[in-house]
């Protein structure tokens, strides 16, 4: 792993409806000083492609956004905490 190699941006929009919610994670990018698509880690046509390291950022990336979703689908299943009397 890279520590200067940037980082990955994304926006999560969390919805909520009747008892049920649904989360949308879009605008993956990669932030350099300046940033791009992260889908550009699969073209292998670009002069300076590195397969080794785009494979290890697709893999983080992708371990990162697994991560994410379960802790965030845990969370959600968790529920309303019972009221207790306070009598």
């Amino acid at each position: 792993m890279n520590p200067n190699a940037g980082y990955v941006s994304y926006q999560i929009t969390l919805q909520f409806k009747d008892g049920k919610y649904r989360y949308i994670i879009d605008g993956i990018r990669w932030e350099k000083p300046s940033y791009y698509d992260v889908s550009q880690w699969a073209d292998t046509t670009q002069n300076n492609y590195s397969k080794p390291e785009y494979t290890s950022y697709i893999e983080q990336t992708i371990k990162y956004f697994d991560d994410l979703t379960e802790s965030l689908e845990s969370y959600m299943k968790v529920g309303e905490a019972e009221k207790q009397d306070d009598w």
